[in-house]
């Protein structure tokens, strides 16, 4: 991808508007360092074509560089993936405590779903070894001062640190389940919290725990949370009883809502109901 600075008048670059489009030849016209920046282009191949005014990002390579510019796109394709949510969180948690600077989670586009090894001897170290019978017959594309794998080599890497050193990860997972928890329930409350912490992290720190072996402590914690949870909506319920009792229905409603801005008002009759059953 072309930065404006390195456009010049007259160059002819290779321009694609979406990775799926063939690279086209155009020649530069002119160049305008307004805000949106813009290139002006005409089409090599069609003699007197119009000038076009297009975001300097679709010129992705001087012409005669072409080749070369598809090749390591093609490379980087044999690794580059898509991973899920959790897994890369999960993944990119273990690299970013442990690893740095010795490899890296690969960022961007064309880099997703790879890691960056910069020294395969600390990394072998750090992972407690077998660095070398994890990369043995892997694709890689060497670029800069890295190695680049695929994401089967990042996982692999995390979970085998995850089985060498499970007390530093845990510590690594406990911090973060309660710092995110206390950033959720500040906003939230009770069961709404919970499932705002779940959808967001809480799956990445179930992972690690899993790759750690430490599921049971998972299903501990997880018991004493449902245990929390009810004894706050028990005292949640007590308290509308309390307003029941009072006839104030409107404040009710507003202490429900405040504790539950996701309901719905059939849940809010619900519990109404049952308020002021207890109450009669």
């Amino acid at each position: 991808m072309a930065l404006l600075k390195d456009v010049l008048v007259g160059e002819r670059w290779a321009y694609r508007i979406s990775d799926a489009d063939r690279l086209t030849e155009v020649v530069v016209q002119g160049v305008n360092d307004s805000k949106p920046a813009r290139v002006e282009i005409t089409y090599a191949a069609i003699p007197e074509s119009v000038v076009d005014s297009v975001p300097p990002s679709r010129l992705k390579v001087r012409w005669p560089e072409r080749d070369r510019f598809l090749r390591r796109e093609a490379q980087w394709r044999t690794i580059s993936s898509r991973p899920s949510n959790v897994e890369r969180m999960a993944v990119t948690a273990v690299i970013d405590e442990f690893f740095r600077p010795a490899a890296a989670i690969g960022a961007g586009k064309l880099m997703k779903g790879t890691i960056a090894i910069y020294d395969a001897d600390l990394v072998d170290v750090f992972m407690g070894g077998g660095l070398e019978g994890v990369l043995r017959g892997a694709d890689h594309v060497a670029e800069g001062a890295a190695d680049h794998y695929g994401w089967e080599v990042a996982v692999e890497i995390a979970k085998r640190t995850c089985r060498f050193k499970p007390d530093r990860v845990m510590a690594l997972v406990q911090a973060e389940e309660k710092s995110g928890w206390s950033a959720w329930s500040g906003a939230w409350t009770g069961s709404s919290a919970t499932r705002a912490f779940e959808a967001s992290t809480g799956q990445t720190w179930s992972l690690l725990r899993n790759w750690c072996g430490r599921e049971s402590d998972a299903l501990v914690e997880l018991t004493g949370l449902r245990d929390d949870l009810a004894r706050l909506i028990a005292a949640f319920e007590a308290a509308v009883v309390l307003v029941a009792r009072g006839l104030d229905e409107a404040r009710a409603r507003e202490l429900f809502t405040t504790a539950y801005p996701e309901a719905e008002d059939a849940e809010w009759h619900l519990l109404l109901r049952r308020a002021r059953g207890v109450a009669e």
